[in-house]
């Protein structure tokens, strides 16, 4: 396995921020 470049890991990590943000405001309304 070769690892991911700078880019691509810093893609991943906003794409997961992204998605749990996304998640987080449609269980919590309320907290935003």
């Amino acid at each position: 396995m070769s690892f991911p470049s700078a880019g691509d890991a810093a893609a991943l990590l906003i794409a997961l921020a992204v998605l749990i943000y996304l998640i987080w405001t449609l269980l919590f309304p309320e907290r935003m």
